[in-house]
């Protein structure tokens, strides 16, 4: 467990308050004998970094084991030493000017801070400025510390001479050191550049701000760890770009004020858009640092507790706090110590501001494919956020070593787009061609399925399923559409017929589509039922296509009952009659009546109602009836019945009550009547009324129609019985009123007759030339005719064919529905005449 108190060090609120000289920074192993206990720094109203609030547990913490001393403990010096750091490297604007200002730093040492004054001179002009000696608690970290800023506008072309004089005032003792370097003016830094710490100097790559600094084992690290230490890459005029960087860190500073006012805690990261500090009131050097684009970066708010934090743009009296944070994430595991990571963002303009992007990962993993902090600045909530800047490595109380700094436009940077597959389709890319994309730029895909497959979602760096959709190319890329089958309906059949699917198509269907199914059968057949899927005999029958489907449709060979349509004047020899009443065939009908004054039922006890049957096979059926005849009066009745025997039998009719009609079915076996289904009809004052009876083994369902065309099911139950006869009838019961049930044709569903009425006039062909005169003119089924032939002159009559035969001129024929008969003619024979001679 670290405990803080065991590693002291003179706060930096009191370091330089003595003659004596101390060291600010620490080494590990190095005894320190001031007591730790820090000196809270009073608020001076001129801000601070702000703290980290919503942290997660760090890694163990490590105090930097790096230490650089510049003044011996209890060595007091008496002349002025003024140290000026990298002073043989400097040189500027060769690669461009990445701030406002060229940085000085160094150190003077042998005088105490009470008597120390400083100040310096540019190339010999003008009297001395006065400059500020640390330490302070920002940017002046250790006594004697300075930091001379030069506007670049007032650096000259080639060599520029800086002279700094240092007086101790206690003896008058002065000290100028004039410090010479090349200024390079109206270069811009290539937004493509790539650091090289392994060869030349830090001022070959960058810009030194604040700390001293030195490349160690080709990386960038701080020789001193306080308050922002920083380094300036880049140009004030780079606008959209981005930065990869490695770094390791290798302990936090230990200095307990290092997580008090204004520095709340170590952190290491990087600074976009950057321009330069601003000065606040009259400090030296300047302290504003808010004047930024964005800094991301690692945060501790104690020694156990770290989390990534982006601070925006924040200068201005909108932001009270003294930041503006834009992002935060506590979610990312721990940074490790001695740990290679990699820092990457970026910055993008955008139509109303500007958004940054960061993220972190451990150099031996794949780049993760999120950013984890993502913050944006608006050009009205935001006002005055800076739209360009270098860039800056920031090491704030950590020991960090930075690797080779890669910075591109993002104009420049491509992003991978990969795209997978699962199931079978294809992914259309617009634009198309490219395996990579400009950063930022929108890339529509398309799931396009094959044939039988559906698209069901995106996975990975897309979701959902909204199709086509877009993706920004903001990182490496990767998707993946998935598609499954579609839902297979097929179609079986048992016996002779088929199925008529709407719609149609090659057997697959969208999921939950809904798909209407006819089962055909061929002449001769009936359709006797669904099995799989579906079942029972409703027929159309929809199905919902929600996973693949299997139905099969079953057809029966029809033997019996046959189909009528009673087009004749005399019944078909396959139909008999019973009960009482009265059957009379015009011709296009069977008519069948039943008298008033009694009752003609179909009961247990009362089975007069009049009746045309005929033989049944006992096997799977559907009967049709068409009545061209209404029930209106109390207890008229007609219908089919279905019978095993006379005492056995199913009566399905319409009937009435005098005020209603009803579609029924009634099963009389066993000596009872059991009702099975009754409801109310509404004719509506329909002249025709339809009646079907489907048998599926003992599953029997009833179904009305007014039109023939629009079907209700009344309903379906269950009785077992061997069926030996069907037929149609008429009755009537309670106040007996009189009925005569019209019926126009008794179906077989599965082989209906043609309901086409023949000719209900006698047809008379003729042969050769002549009449037939027909008595009497007016008649009907059973009427007996005289049919008379007439040959015209020259002709003579020789026979007849068809209905009537013989060659008698004069016949007698009974009238039938389509009798036809035939009169054949032929010329009459020639006469010669011989003349007659008479000789003398």
């Amino acid at each position: 467990m670290f405990i803080l108190m065991i590693l002291p060090q003179l706060s930096r609120a009191e370091a330089g308050s003595t003659g004596t000289a101390v060291s600010t920074s620490f080494r590990a192993g190095i005894p320190i004998a001031q007591d730790p206990t820090p000196t809270p720094i009073p608020d001076d109203g001129l801000g601070s970094k702000p703290p980290l609030t919503d942290g997660a547990p760090a890694a163990p913490p490590v105090l930097s084991e790096q230490s650089v001393v510049t003044m011996s403990p209890n060595v007091v010096q008496t002349v002025p030493t003024i140290t000026v750091w990298h002073e043989n490297d400097l040189k500027f604007g060769q690669l461009g000017n990445p701030q406002q200002w060229v940085n000085i730093l160094g150190n003077v040492s042998g005088v105490s801070k009470s008597n120390l004054v400083l100040s310096y001179r540019l190339n010999g002009s003008g009297g001395f400025i006065s400059i500020a000696d640390g330490a302070d608690v920002r940017r002046l970290s250790q006594a004697g510390d300075f930091n001379i800023e030069i506007d670049y506008a007032d650096l000259q072309q080639g060599s520029n001479t800086v002279e700094i004089k240092a007086v101790d005032i206690s003896n008058n003792d002065t000290i100028i050191k004039p410090v010479t370097f090349n200024y390079d003016m109206g270069n811009t830094w290539s937004a493509s550049f790539v650091t090289n710490w392994s060869t030349g100097d830090i001022y070959d790559s960058a810009n030194v701000v604040d700390g001293e600094w030195a490349i160690e084992n080709g990386k960038l690290r701080p020789q001193v760890l306080d308050y922002d230490r920083l380094v300036a890459i880049g140009d004030v005029n780079w606008d959209d770009y981005q930065v990869t960087v490695p770094f390791t860190i290798h302990g936090i500073d230990p200095d307990p004020n290092a997580f008090l006012f204004p520095s709340y805690g170590p952190g290491v990261g990087l600074i976009l858009r950057w321009q330069g500090h601003y000065q606040k009131t009259t400090e030296q050097p300047r302290i504003g640092w808010e004047k930024l684009g964005a800094l991301s970066w690692y945060h501790w708010s104690d020694v156990n507790t770290a989390g990534l934090q982006m601070i925006g743009y924040s200068y201005g009296a909108q932001y009270p706090g003294g930041g503006n944070i834009l992002d935060s994430n506590s979610s990312i595991a721990p940074l490790n110590y001695s740990t290679e990571y990699i820092y990457k963002t970026n910055v993008a303009t955008t139509a109303d501001g500007a958004i940054y992007r960061f993220k972190v990962w451990r150099s031996d993993l794949p780049e993760p494919a999120v950013w984890h902090m993502t913050g944006t600045l608006d050009d009205v909530d935001d006002a005055g956020h800076l739209t360009s800047g270098s860039m800056l490595l920031v090491a704030h109380h950590v020991d960090v070593s930075f690797g080779n700094v890669t910075i591109e436009p993002l104009s420049a940077v491509r992003q991978d787009l990969d795209i997978t597959t699962v199931g079978s389709g294809t992914v259309d890319i617009n634009p198309s061609g490219q395996t990579d994309y400009l950063f930022d730029s929108d890339v529509e895909l398309t799931a396009v399925p094959d044939p039988g497959y559906r698209f069901v979602e995106w996975q990975e760096d897309l979701s959902g399923s909204t199709n086509p959709q877009t993706i920004t190319m903001d990182n490496d890329k990767a998707v993946t559409a998935v598609f499954e089958a579609l839902p297979v309906l097929t179609i079986n059949t048992v016996g002779n017929g088929h199925v008529d699917r709407n719609p149609g198509g090659p057997g697959y269907y969208d999921v939950g589509e809904s798909v209407e199914l006819t089962a055909v059968p061929d002449f001769g057949y009936i359709f006797t039922g669904w099995s799989g899927s579906i079942g029972g005999i409703t027929n159309p029958q929809s199905i919902t296509m929600d996973s693949d489907k299997t139905v099969t449709a079953t057809f029966a060979e029809i033997t019996a009952p046959l189909s009528d349509n009673f087009n004749r004047c005399t019944p078909l020899t396959v139909w008999t009659t019973a009960g009482v009443g009265t059957i009379v065939y015009n011709g296009t009908q069977a008519r069948l009546t039943v008298p008033s004054g009694s009752r003609h039922d179909l009961t247990v006890s009362n089975k007069d109602a009049v009746r045309l049957m005929q033989p049944s096979e006992n096997n799977n059926f559907g009967i049709e009836v068409k009545f061209e005849s209404a029930v209106s009066a109390n207890s008229q009745m007609q219908g089919i019945v279905v019978q095993q025997n006379a005492n056995t039998f199913l009566r399905f009719d319409f009937n009435s009550d005098g005020t209603s009609s009803y579609a029924s079915a009634a099963q009389i076996a066993g000596g009872s009547e059991t009702s099975k289904l009754n409801v109310v009809t509404s004719p509506g004052g329909a002249t025709t009324w339809y009646l079907r009876v489907t048998r599926a083994g003992d599953k029997w369902t009833l179904a009305y129609s007014f039109n023939g065309s629009n079907w209700t099911t009344v309903g379906n139950f269950n009785y077992a019985m061997t069926v030996n006869s069907v037929g149609v009838f008429a009755g009537n019961a309670g106040s007996n009123p009189e009925h005569t049930a019209v019926v126009d044709y008794f179906n077989h569903t599965g082989a209906p007759s043609s309901d086409d009425p023949l000719s209900d006039q006698l047809t008379v062909n003729k042969v050769g030339d002549g009449t037939v005169n027909i008595s009497p003119t007016s008649y009907g089924c059973g009427d007996s005719l005289t049919l008379t032939a007439v040959p015209a002159d020259n002709w003579e009559f020789i026979g007849w064919d068809g209905a009537v035969s013989g060659s008698n001129e004069q016949v007698q024929v009974t009238f039938d529905v389509g009798l036809a008969v035939t009169a054949n003619f032929e010329q009459s024979g020639s006469e010669i005449y011989l003349p007659f001679v008479v000789k003398p």
